[in-house]
């Protein structure tokens, strides 16, 4: 194509063909002072003059296509230069054809959109739809009207818009037969106008220019039934068109030929539903009745008003040539289903679609639901300063730009976090030079630019959901964003077109998947050890570091360090300008010891007397603590850790306030009265195993024996920083990284299974030491459960064999607890006679060494599972004769305990017997709190020779209940008020006989004993049948 002109004569050709012109009036000289424009006539809503006789440019209809071979007075103009200097997104320096899109099976226009054959992509007709947006995604904006409602939009500026040609559809539903659906004015003495209306159910167009007029009417049914319809108008100068639905359109003609200035209709403003004047603010009279009903969908020479409105917020502000005035309310109807989603699975994912079309113009519309706080979501890269992205900040959407002039950053004010796993949406719009929108569901936010900078000048690729890990750093810094964004993303609308994430992506990813797949979600087992679980987007995540353990579900040993006898130190020292001001600590760490007095651990400052320090005090743990005001000591004195057993201590600050637990008993804690200070100030070292003297020696003070594991302070693995050999780290004397505590001969770590509350998977140790019951009278006592067993859950550790010693015979022990086994609180007497057989001699043979069972509570009475001691309820009062005789090989170790955190109750009872007795010894005595505590009551023990194993209890009791006891190897564990006791034995097999008192028959049973065997079972195994005689036992 080429154009000449010489003076006021000119011609055009198009291959070949050619027209020849000249112009009217006497000028010649072209005198032109603005910009070329090619391809289009600049961004919407700018104040460009557009001449009524450039009807694409009215209509906004920039060209499509390719363009080459640029001639200006004779000069080539490298167009592909200028656009790379300019819309490099839009505008692309090749021509490229691909194939049509709208004859595949599945068509890219949505919800009934008619989809035809653009360039380069397919064109959507949303018109007579409910939706809109490239590829009739978007739900449309609806105005509903009252009667006494409308919406006035003036455009044009002061001067107003004259045209030559327009294009309007608008969507109506109404059950009123008349009503002004849309008028223009000129708002001057012109009397120019257009006007479309309902009249007796039908559509009428009425056009004006001048002195000429013509009306139109359309719709073959009455179109007030409630129900949308769509209205389709055009004029082409004196050319005029009208379709009503998808009906044969109505034309008509003004005149013969109307051209130039007669052909031109003048407009100020455009009203909806009703008429309103601006200066006078009233409400004027139409020829036509106000609508009442419901409009959307409207479009005037390409711009689409409602939904313009809409994104301008409730209180409308003004554009460079545009006004709004809306009393009209919007209806909100839900949004539809999201179209085109994929799942982000990781923050470290993203994909590279296109450089985004943003130079003169902004439309980003998406979805999203997540429950992650922050995450990228778009980012484009521009020229020198400018940028473009998209972010999840604590919960809330940032939209983050910069033209040039500095970075600015629009934030959602919405009440509610947007990571709630519910679908949200986002539309940012720039509908003029200086105006930027941000709308969030239904919150919107508005910012006029002052700067001088009007295009958004972007280059490279638009990330989707993050970048890659190393560019993080290289981002503006105005982006709050370390990492990308883990969740759902849909319904993607980016100006003229609806990519899918995964088909489109120029730089695709696996992790991004097609779809939107729902979280996976915590459970109770999910983390072991109390871990706390994390809810991400498609997976949870265990924190461990207030376990003592790690990996993935906090089930896996951490690194461990032994401290000999010897003395030994990790001391961990912060860098120099990197010691840190804490307002809260949280220190976790796991250890088995035996000594009663050591320093576990101790952080200092550098600058201020303030500390930490984590000791063992006869064999209690303490804290004590010091940020400034005075020392705040913090103990647990209901729990001794010098067991040789494996414990966790988790120690937590928040400000002079701290929590201190040990294992899974209560949380200890103590809060500051008066004015305290709060900031632990310039954390210097962590001193691990002991603690260094302060006197200049560097002489380790109090130092611990055992194994420290998983030590976190403030996150901070101190331990797996010494297994890396961290510059920070200093290792000194008898020290050294063992591979865990489980795979050390001497000892095993107490485990729990991949559960949210301890114990949840333990198995269930039931003793036969009764109820538990306080009272006198055991008759009073009612078992919990039907099967007699009143027992709390039991938690087994190893306790590691050690050699037997030579006691003598143990006296009396609580509540007749001696070598005889009685119940709790039992006044029976028991006799031991020598045994001269070795299979009864405690810790003589080979058999396996069974485990210490502690409790996790102390509510009631419980042993392990070989406990001989057990309760049997019978229908009615029954009296007789039982004897069981217990042979067993027994470990060669023997431990008793007690504690008492409140008063308890004299107890006392007799126990006898030679070689091999051991029982507890009678105490007495109250106590107060958790201020004292009795350890180590009598226990004494038989070596050598034979152990006499037999004895028998008889009694009767008033309930019906027969109580039966065995001696020999037994164990007790029973709890008086808080007092708890616990021996150990491990008998290899068990004889029962049962006597009948009226006759002469004995039968006797003889029971291996398994890790699960109860006493209760072997007794329960022998009761009477229904069709045996009831003195039997």
């Amino acid at each position: 194509m080429s154009v000449r002109r010489n003076g006021r004569d000119g011609r055009v050709a198009v291959d070949g063909l050619w027209n020849e012109y000249r112009t009217p009036g006497e000028a010649s000289q072209m005198q032109l002072d603005s910009p070329m424009y090619i391809g289009g006539i600049g961004p919407p809503y700018s104040d460009i003059y557009i001449p009524p006789a450039i009807w694409t440019a009215t209509l906004r209809q920039g060209f499509v296509g390719c363009l080459r071979d640029l001639t200006l007075s004779g000069k080539p103009v490298d167009i592909a230069h200028i656009a790379r200097q300019q819309d490099s997104g839009a505008i692309k320096p090749s021509c490229h054809v691909i194939a049509n899109q709208c004859g595949g099976q599945v068509s890219p226009c949505q919800n009934g959109g008619q989809c035809t054959e653009g360039w380069n992509r397919p064109l959507c007709d949303c018109s007579a739809t409910l939706f809109t947006g490239p590829t009739c995604g978007r739900e449309s904006a609806t105005l509903a009207f009252n009667g006494s409602q409308h919406m006035a939009i003036w455009i044009g500026g002061t001067q107003g818009s004259r045209t030559q040609t327009e294009e309007l559809v608008i969507r109506f539903k109404t059950s009123r037969p008349a009503g002004l659906l849309l008028l223009t004015s000129a708002e001057s003495s012109s009397s120019d106008r257009l006007e479309i209306g309902l009249v007796a159910g039908r559509v009428r167009a009425n056009v004006r220019l001048g002195d000429r007029e013509k009306n139109l009417l359309a719709g073959l049914t009455v179109l007030n039934d409630n129900n949308w319809h769509t209205v389709r108008f055009s004029r082409r100068a004196s050319n005029l068109r009208l379709q009503v639905d998808g009906t044969q359109p109505v034309r008509g003609m003004l005149s013969e030929a109307i051209l130039g200035r007669h052909g031109t209709l003048e407009v100020k403003s455009i009203h909806l539903g009703g008429l309103f004047h601006a200066e006078e603010e009233i409400q004027m009279t139409a020829a036509m009745p106000n609508f009442v009903g419901q409009l959307q969908g409207f479009v005037y020479n390409g711009h689409r008003y409602i939904d313009l409105v809409k994104s301008l917020g409730p209180e409308l502000s003004s554009l460079p040539t545009t006004m709004f005035k809306l009393t009209a309310r919007f209806v909100n109807s839900p949004p539809g289903s999201p179209y085109l989603p994929a799942t982000f699975r990781s923050k470290h994912s993203y994909v590279g679609l296109p450089i985004l079309k943003a130079y003169s113009s902004v439309f980003v519309d998406f979805r999203f639901k997540t429950l992650e706080p922050n995450g990228l979501l778009f980012f484009n890269g521009g020229k020198r300063s400018d940028f473009l992205a998209v972010e999840l900040v604590n919960g809330h959407i940032h939209y983050v730009f910069d033209l040039g002039d500095g970075p600015i950053t629009l934030r959602d004010k919405a009440r509610i976090h947007m990571n709630d796993n519910r679908w949200h949406s986002v539309s940012i719009r720039r509908p003029g030079p200086k105006t930027h929108t941000l709308a969030v569901d239904e919150s919107i936010e508005i910012y006029t630019a002052s700067g001088n900078n009007m295009h958004l000048e972007l280059e490279g690729i638009l990330y989707v959901g993050g970048v890659f890990k190393d560019m993080y750093t290289r981002l503006p810094s105005s982006i709050a964003s370390r990492s990308g964004f883990e969740g759902c993303i849909a319904s993607v609308d980016l100006a003229d077109s609806s990519p899918s994430l995964t088909d489109d992506a120029v730089v695709p990813s696996s992790l991004v998947v097609s779809g939107c797949e729902g979280p996976t979600k915590c459970s109770q087992n999910a983390c072991a050890n109390r871990g706390v679980c994390v809810q991400q987007w498609n997976a949870y995540a265990c924190e461990c570091e207030m376990t003592s353990f790690t990996g993935p579900t906090c089930y896996d040993e951490s690194i461990s360090y032994e401290f000999g006898n010897n003395k030994g130190l990790i001391q961990y020292n912060f860098p120099p300008g990197h010691q840190p001001d804490t307002e809260e600590d949280s220190i976790a760490l796991g250890f088995v010891t035996t000594k009663s007095d050591a320093v576990l651990l101790r952080i200092e400052s550098s600058t201020t007397q303030d500390y930490i320090e984590m000791e063992i005090v006869e064999g209690n743990v303490f804290t004590v603590y010091n940020v400034g005001t005075q020392d705040l000591p913090l103990g647990e004195v209901a729990v001794k850790v010098n067991d040789n057993n494996y414990h966790i201590v988790r120690f937590t600050r928040t400000g002079a306030n701290a929590t201190l637990q040990i294992d899974d008993y209560n949380v200890q804690t103590v809060s500051s009265i008066g004015h305290q200070s709060t900031v632990f100030t310039s954390m210097a070292n962590i001193q691990v195993g002991g603690k260094i003297a302060r006197n200049g020696r560097a002489r380790i003070e109090r130092p611990f024996a055992g194994v420290i594991a998983g030590l976190s302070v403030n996150r901070l693995r101190v331990l797996d920083l010494a297994a890396e050999r961290d510059p920070h780290i200093n290792v000194r004397g008898d020290v050294q990284l063992v591979t865990g505590v489980l795979d050390r001969n001497d000892q095993r770590m107490q485990q729990t299974p991949a559960s949210g509350y301890p114990g949840v998977m333990d198995d269930l140790i039931f003793s036969g030491a009764g109820s538990g019951c306080r009272g006198d009278d055991e008759d009073e006592c009612t078992p919990p459960f039907e099967n007699g067993s009143g027992d709390d859950l039991i938690t087994p550790v190893y306790v590691p064999p050690t050699k037997q010693t030579a006691t003598t015979a143990g006296g009396g022990g609580a509540g007749g607890a001696g070598a005889a086994g009685t119940k709790g609180r039992g006044r029976g007497k028991t006799s031991q006679k020598l045994c001269d057989d070795e299979d009864c001699l405690h810790g003589s043979g080979s058999g396996e060494v069974t485990e210490v069972f502690t409790t996790s509570t102390a509510r009631s009475s419980e042993t392990s599972p070989e406990m001989t001691y057990t309760t049997v309820d019978f229908d009615k009062k029954t009296e007789g004769t039982t004897s069981l005789t217990t042979q067993g090989r027994t470990p060669d170790t023997y431990s008793s305990s007690s504690h008492t955190t409140g008063e308890m109750e004299t107890t006392s009872g007799t126990s006898s017997g030679t070689t091999g007795g051991y029982g507890a010894g009678s105490s007495a005595g109250s106590y107060g709190g958790s201020s004292g505590g009795s350890y180590g009551t009598t226990v004494s023990m038989g070596s050598g020779g034979t152990t006499s194993g037999s004895g028998t209890t008889t009694g009767t009791t008033a309930s019906g209940r027969v109580s039966t006891s065995s001696t020999g190897t037994t164990v007790g564990l029973s709890t008086f008020g808080s007092t708890t006791q616990q021996q150990q034995h491990t008998p290899s097999e068990t004889t029962v006989s049962y006597r009948d008192r009226d006759r002469d028959h004995i039968r006797e049973t003889t029971y291996p004993h398994t890790p699960t065997t109860t006493e209760e079972e072997i007794v329960d195994a022998h009761q009477p049948t229904d069709d045996e005689d009831e003195g039997e036992e």
